[in-house]
C-alpha cells in the first residue's frame, strides 16, 4: 500500500523546482521533497489512478525506458487526468550537450501513446488526446517568434525542411488519459 497524499498533483523529478500544493518527487531527499524514488525503478510508489495532474518537466530524457515510464505515469493518472511533459527537441544543443540526456525527441514521439493515432503501437497504454507545442529560445532571437509559430502550425514542415536549422529548445506535450 502506498502512502496517501493530500494533493492530486504530482511533480516528478522536480529537483530544485518544487511546487507548493503538489507532491514533489525526486531521487534526492532534500527539503521540500515529499516522495523519494528512483524513476528508473518500477512500479512507482503510488496507487493506481492517484493523480489528476502529473508534471514531468525535463526528466524523461534522463530515464532509461521512456515507454515504461509513460506506462507507469498512465497507471497512476486518474481518468481524464493530464500528463504535462517537457523534453528536448532533437535540433537543440541542449538535447545533445548534456551527457545525462539519453535521447532527444521529435514532434511525433508521444503520438505512439494516443488512441486512434496512425502510429504503430508499442504499448497497450492509450491516452485520449495529445497537444504538442514547440518551444524556442527567444529573448534576443526575434526571428524565433516567427519560427515558433510556423513550427506549431506546420510541425512536419518544420522537422522535414531546412527550417530545422533554427533549433527548437524543446517540446511541451500534454496528454489526457
Amino acid at each position: 500500500m502506498s502512502k496517501r497524499y493530500k494533493s492530486t498533483k504530482l511533480n516528478i523529478g522536480c529537483g530544485h523546482q518544487k511546487l507548493k500544493g503538489w507532491v514533489n518527487l525526486d531521487i534526492n531527499a532534500e527539503e521540500g521533497i515529499d516522495a523519494v524514488h528512483d524513476l528508473d525503478k518500477y512500479p512507482y510508489p503510488f496507487n493506481d489512478e492517484s493523480f489528476e495532474e502529473i508534471r514531468a518537466y525535463s526528466i524523461i530524457e534522463h530515464l532509461k525506458d521512456p515507454v515504461k515510464t509513460v506506462e507507469e505515469l498512465h497507471r497512476i493518472l486518474k481518468p481524464g487526468g493530464t500528463l504535462d511533459i517537457i523534453v528536448p527537441h532533437y535540433t537543440s544543443a541542449i538535447a545533445w550537450g548534456n551527457p545525462t540526456h539519453l535521447r532527444p525527441y521529435s514532434y511525433d514521439t508521444f503520438f505512439f501513446f494516443v488512441k486512434n493515432s496512425e502510429k504503430e503501437k508499442y504499448t497497450t497504454v492509450e491516452f485520449s488526446s495529445i497537444k504538442v507545442d514547440f518551444r524556442f529560445a527567444k529573448r534576443f532571437l526575434i526571428w524565433n517568434y516567427l519560427i515558433e509559430m510556423v513550427a506549431n502550425w506546420f510541425p512536419h514542415l518544420y522537422e522535414n525542411t531546412p527550417l530545422y536549422m533554427f533549433p527548437a529548445m524543446g517540446l511541451r506535450i500534454r496528454l489526457v488519459k
